[in-house]
């Protein structure tokens, strides 16, 4: 419509005035004059290229050559934004049946300076600090879907980002996608070159005849990461692909290959103080395709990604369960389309599936997902007002999770969710609510909320004894109780150029419960705004300035008053990708009976990525607060530091992590806590499929060390080896390594490929 109005604008020669200004703002349209989509026709190969990152093969000279000069599009508010970028990049594009090709050639004087520290494809931090190659996707011109990859000098690659935006502000999805793409770079004496190939099976494709796609290519510098570089203009209250280029192919791709088999083994020995057992896991996924966009998966004892450790997190003087992210690869795919406002699913709450279906898909303008699951050790998080416990059962239970969403007009949504859990000796957790969102007047956006959830506990005290507390006449131990809940979210977001705003409330009574989701607390109503003020100076040294207001009150649920926190903050951006921060908070609050005032906290972040070769960044948290194990309850004062570093040497990586909470009742007294963790995680690549890595990792709480050694072979993100171990010691003194003991080890071998007919 937007298109439509500036022809008939330029058709009649009305300059921009007070009544193009009303017909605009009343239409809630931004005038943007000169941006038009630029256009290209991708070119049919007739023999696909070897991707090997040199554009030598003959195919390279049929595809569509976009010259076109890439400009700096990054803030708004950018006194340089939208000038001509300082160096010149290429891109060429071509297809065959099944997959799409680009090419691009990097003009680079300073070769040496570039960085491509990331040296293995997937998730990888040191993507975020190289320079690269970022291309956007939206394979739906009816959608506001994006694929973002990204590939360095090298030729390594991300996992994927797939966004879904509903209006400008407002994003429905966000995650990381497992799928199937190539991809190969070479770094020459003026510039380097990326060749890639991305399968039409591996993206959400609305049907297998393309008339035209949006897309976008940009270029990051990363001795300085605002230079950043796009072919398409970025314009401020649009949505991020309004003005990307449109790619015409207008011809028939293959249809997918309907079926894809994923086996996997694990075998492994493991041993302790006293006992030595043999232990043996398989399984398998299966992906049905009835189309590019209506998937069906199945899995029989899914993947439980034993590769991966979680971080250790600091649990004392904590009152709410800790949350970690999901790792197991059929839970992350189309993870974020089943997450609400409200987060009444959490997929780690499925902690050890016997068997899961997965289907998610699209018909027109409604989306649907649908999972089931049998646990076979169903976790818990029981919230109160003002504390939580979480606590893991041998308990089995049916799991069902439905989530619906539609497509309102251009840039509105309406959602549903529907949670389902049945322990099979008793009691269940059912969760039924509408969510949306929707934007107006180009700047600003709406997301709301409202819940109803129905539980019935099980029986069984010696699983949860309920420590005495009580909600709304009931006791919160598992005695087979049945009540109900409710639960609303409103937020109102405004956007302008040296002005953020964002106000919300959220309110949860004391019977709310989500078994399946990371609800940590209940029975409140909290309402709060914040007010962001970015200003991009560009001047000397420093970059872009962004004070800080915040504020936030607490109730019971509806009720009477429970604490009030404000606070400040002040961002400082530099140029060589250098950042710090600066806050302050200060709060009141109720607790136990009692009115704590004053309560404060000073933070201070630092991070720095100026070096090609060395990243660290520090974390420093001192302030005021409650310790919430003393009785009677009392005031002291903590110091939260946490720094990390990385190092890159040829092929080697390192990163180093500590973190350690202490809390003294008299500031700098005697420590009543005192918790550390450290983590080290050293890295070879051989090759990008080829690598090993150690991990090592130790909880002063736990007095444990990790030791975890593993080779890998990914040739693709789901054709995988590995050979590893892990190795536990316990002692009190991290630094005195003479004395630490030997408890557990395993040794393992994991074996997975995918099979596509």
């Amino acid at each position: 419509m937007h298109l439509i109005l500036q022809k008939i604008w330029k058709l009649r020669k009305i300059k921009k005035g007070i009544f193009s200004y009303v017909l605009y703002i009343t239409l809630g349209i931004n005038p943007i004059f000169g941006f038009e989509p630029y256009e290209f026709k991708a070119n049919r190969f007739t023999k696909p290229p070897v991707i090997d990152g040199y554009l030598n093969d003959p195919c390279w000279e049929q595809a569509t050559r976009i010259d076109k000069n890439f400009r700096i599009y990054l803030n708004f508010d950018d006194p340089e934004w939208g000038k001509i970028a300082p160096i010149k990049t290429i891109a060429l594009v071509g297809y065959d049946d099944k997959n799409l090709y680009l090419g691009f050639i990097c003009a680079e004087p300073h070769v040496e300076e570039l960085r491509a520290n990331a040296k293995k494809h997937g998730v990888s931090k040191e993507m975020l600090e190289d320079d690269r190659i970022e291309i956007f996707i939206n394979p739906s011109k009816d959608k506001n879907d994006i694929y973002c990859l990204w590939v360095n000098p090298k030729g390594i690659h991300n996992t994927p980002i797939f966004w879904s935006y509903i209006a400008p502000g407002l994003l429905s999805e966000n995650e990381l996608v497992d799928i199937i793409w190539y991809s190969d770079g070479k770094i020459l004496d003026t510039c380097w070159t990326v060749e890639i190939q991305i399968p039409f099976q591996s993206l959400k494709i609305h049907s297998n005849y393309i008339d035209y796609w949006r897309i976008d290519f940009g270029r990051v510098k990363a001795a300085d990461f605002f230079n950043v570089y796009h072919l398409s203009p970025r314009v401020r209250e649009k949505l991020p692909n309004t003005y990307y280029a449109r790619m015409y192919i207008n011809d028939w791709i293959a249809k997918p290959e309907k079926i894809e088999f994923l086996p996997y083994g694990f075998g492994g020995l493991s041993t302790d103080t006293v006992t030595k057992e043999l232990n043996f896991r398989a399984g398998f996924g299966a992906r049905y395709y009835f189309n590019y966009e209506n998937i069906l998966d199945f899995a029989l004892l899914p993947d439980f990604s034993q590769i991966e450790t979680d971080m250790p997190q600091i649990d004392v003087n904590a009152i709410s369960a800790l949350y970690y992210q999901e790792k197991r690869p059929f839970f992350t795919e189309r993870k974020s389309f089943f997450e609400a406002p409200l987060e009444v699913f959490y997929s780690r709450m499925i902690n050890d599936p016997l068997f899961a279906i997965k289907y998610a898909g699209s018909i027109k303008d409604y989306s649907f997902g649908y999972i089931f699951a049998i646990d076979q050790h169903s976790p818990f998080i029981i919230p109160f007002r003002e504390r939580s416990f979480s606590l893991v059962s041998d308990k089995y239970s049916s799991c069902n999770v439905l989530r619906v969403k539609k497509s309102l007009l251009l840039d509105a949504y309406l959602g549903l969710i529907t949670t389902d859990r049945e322990i099979l000796d008793g009691g269940f957790n059912r969760i039924s609510g509408l969510d949306g969102g929707f934007g107006f007047w180009g700047k600003n956006t709406v997301k709301y909320q409202a819940l109803f959830s129905w539980t019935k506990e099980p029986f069984d005290t010696l699983l949860f004894n309920g420590y005495g507390i009580e909600f709304d006449s009931k006791t919160a131990r598992f005695d087979a109780e049945e009540f109900t809940g409710n639960g609303i979210l409103f937020e109102f977001n405004h956007n302008r150029k040296y002005l953020n705003f964002k106000g919300y409330l959220r309110s949860l009574s004391p019977g709310f419960r989500a078994d399946q989701g990371y609800i940590n607390y209940n029975g409140y109503t909290k309402y709060g705004a914040s007010f962001n003020f970015p200003y991009v100076i560009k001047k000397s040294f420093l970059y872009a300035i962004t004070p800080e207001l915040k504020f936030e009150w607490t109730h019971k649920y509806w009720g009477e008053n429970t604490g009030f926190m404000r606070g400040g903050a002040l961002s400082l951006q530099f140029k060589y990708s250098v950042s710090t921060q600066f806050s302050y908070q200060l709060a009141d609050k109720f607790y136990r009976d009692n009115w704590f005032n004053d309560l404060w906290t000073y933070s201070w972040v630092l991070s720095s990525y100026a070096l090609k070769s060395w990243t660290y960044g520090v974390f420093l948290n001192y302030g005021r607060e409650i310790n919430y194990f003393s009785y009677p309850l009392s005031l002291g004062y903590s110091l939260y530091p946490y720094f990390w570093t990385e190092f890159h040497i040829g092929d080697l990586s390192t990163r180093f992590e500590h973190y350690r909470y202490l809390f003294w009742t008299e500031r700098f007294g005697e420590w009543i806590y005192d918790q550390k963790t450290y983590g080290t995680n050293l890295t070879y690549t051989f090759t990008r499929i080829i690598g090993i890595r150690v991990i090592c990792q130790y909880n002063s709480g736990l007095k444990n060390l990790l030791i975890s050694p593993l080779f890998s072979f990914t040739p693709t993100p789901l054709t995988i080896f590995y050979f590893g171990s892990n190795h536990n010691f316990s002692n009190e003194a991290p630094l005195d390594i003479c004395e630490y003991e030997h408890t557990k080890s395993q040794i393992f071998l994991k074996v997975q490929y995918l099979f596509r007919q």
